[in-house]
């Protein structure tokens, strides 16, 4: 356990802070900036992304 403990702390000294570039935490920050088709969440959708990200995903025609 003190070994792998070690091993963390190691590998986390070397992780670069992320920064935030905005402040979006509240529900509808992005209103009126964000435009969805009608079809955003059709199956053909979920399959043509899903392919995208190499999960097995096969577009439906």
């Amino acid at each position: 356990m003190h070994d792998a403990h070690a091993e963390f702390s190691r590998v986390t000294e070397q992780v670069v802070p992320l920064t935030r570039l905005a402040d979006r935490t509240a529900v509808g920050s992005l209103a009126g900036q964000l435009d969805l088709s009608g079809d955003w969440d059709s199956p053909e959708t979920n399959a043509e992304l899903a392919g995208d990200f190499g999960t097995g995903g096969v577009a439906v025609v």
